[in-house]
């Protein structure tokens, strides 16, 4: 409700009527008015303190004549709570809310510039969403929660979100943010992080294969020629058919279709790497199903190379994502 001589704005937009019976494919709508104090709004909103107080034709019709109806394209029932809140309407304001609801709510609030005016509302709500629980892996909620972390300036959750991102997210992950409207540069910071890592990961490995693949002979702890270069063969064909059967031999390329990084740390990790010279030596089983010291320190070269990849994937920084937004 406006108060006596204050100026009006009406929002109006559609609500989808309750369905028709499933033979009929006619879908109904109704406008939903919405009577919204125009210094309210303003105060709240810099998108419609932007639109109301210019030249804009809604700000010229607003104070010519005291009102102005806007039309918007927004779900009612979120915009609804909005208003509630900039209102002073509080009690009719939800305590907690679906990740889908959520995730509505936010990108209302970042089309219209209104984070100041819900920040209160919106910690409530990822708190008691958190309690729940967060994704521990990478489901289709992840996207949804990086645009919540983004948009309510939750930088630690965001950094935390967008690493676990970065380390499992596959090829289709760009197609998918968008569709969640998060903004490019995040996309593409992910996106390039991920093809990074996993680029770094096979390198490593084919770096050897080829070293071992030159004709010479690397093998220096063989008691002769002959063992040196069974050594280095065993090696080598390890190293191929271990590729081979995770799939980076022969090699793979950008966009890495199917592959995400975590798991092939993990398969590049489980690469039983042979020699002739460890054969009857001293070996210790390492969780990564190789041998310590195994392989003329190849096993041990490879994990320092995965340990780098994973430490390039630590997760966004948000205030440099908002100053660039």
């Amino acid at each position: 409700m406006a108060i006596p001589d204050e100026k009006v704005a009406v929002f109006v937009t559609q609500k989808p009527t309750k369905p028709l019976p499933p033979k009929k494919t006619v879908r109904r709508e109704q406008e939903v008015h919405c009577v919204v104090s125009s210094r309210h709004i303003m105060l709240a909103s810099e998108h419609f303190q932007t639109l109301l107080s210019g030249d804009f034709e809604e700000g010229l019709a607003l104070r010519k004549t005291g009102h102005v109806t806007i039309p918007l394209s927004d779900d009612p029932d979120t915009l609804i709570i909005l208003l509630n809140i900039v209102h002073g309407a509080t009690r009719k304001v939800p305590r907690q809310v679906s990740l889908e609801l959520l995730r509505k709510l936010a990108v209302m609030v970042n089309d219209y510039g209104m984070l100041g005016s819900v920040e209160f509302f919106a910690d409530t709500w990822i708190d008691h969403s958190k309690r729940e629980g967060l994704p521990g892996s990478y489901t289709e909620d992840v996207l949804s929660w990086l645009f919540v972390f983004f948009v309510f300036e939750r930088a630690e959750e965001f950094k935390d979100m967008t690493k676990l991102t970065q380390r499992e997210c596959d090829e289709n992950f760009d197609q998918n943010a968008r569709e969640i409207l998060l903004p490019v540069a995040i996309v593409d910071s992910i996106h390039q992080g991920r093809l990074d890592a996993i680029n770094s990961a096979i390198t490593v490995v084919h770096t050897f294969i080829s070293k071992y693949m030159d004709g010479e002979t690397h093998c220096e702890t063989g008691m002769d020629e002959g063992l040196r270069f069974a050594c280095d063969s065993m090696l080598l064909g390890s190293l191929m058919k271990g590729s081979r059967k995770i799939g980076i031999w022969p090699r793979p390329y950008a966009p890495f279709i199917g592959q995400n990084f975590r798991d092939l740390a993990k398969a590049i990790r489980g690469i039983k790497i042979s020699d002739v010279c460890g054969r009857s030596s001293g070996r210790r089983w390492t969780s990564y199903g190789g041998f310590e010291g195994n392989a003329h320190g190849l096993e041990k070269q490879i994990e320092d190379a995965i340990i780098a990849a994973e430490a390039g994937l630590a997760g966004l920084e948000l205030e440099k994502y908002r100053k660039e937004g």
